[in-house]
């Protein structure tokens, strides 16, 4: 129960913030060789979709994140801001305000933030569509 809490917590932060801005990027993004980082899932009994999906492209030393709310269904892309990876560490602002700080590995992006004590996503493609929700996937 304190999971979905605080999963619903984060969405609600993160879609504020996905909803506050102003119109698309001045200019796409081009992601094709970013890892994506997903807990979003599709409900069988209603088919929405839930969870958060991350996009790290860290080339140099100008990384860029981009993160997506899926909350009935996945909304716009939005770009964080201030982001760092050094290493194994990454942090950055999403458009909503929330600071994330987390730990980058070959199967997985763990975070977590102010609101949010911990945070998996999965290193996924998601180009085959999102898996039906467990109990684990959407709310961690």
């Amino acid at each position: 129960m304190r999971r979905i809490a605080i999963t619903a917590s984060m969405l609600s932060l993160l879609a504020g913030g996905a909803l506050a801005q102003s119109g698309p990027p001045t200019k796409p993004w081009d992601l094709r060789k970013a890892q994506a980082f997903s807990n979003i899932c599709l409900s069988q009994e209603t088919g929405d979709a839930r969870g958060l999906r991350v996009f790290l492209q860290a080339p140099g030393a100008k990384p860029l994140v981009v993160t997506q709310v899926a909350e009935g269904a996945p909304m716009a892309p939005q770009a964080a801001s201030g982001a760092s990876v050094t290493g194994t560490a990454v942090s950055f602002t999403t458009a909503g305000g929330e600071t994330f700080r987390g730990t980058l590995s070959d199967k997985a992006l763990t975070l977590s933030s102010k609101r949010v004590a911990k945070l998996v996503l999965h290193r996924r493609s998601d180009a085959k569509g999102f898996p039906v929700c467990t109990g684990a996937e959407g709310q961690s």
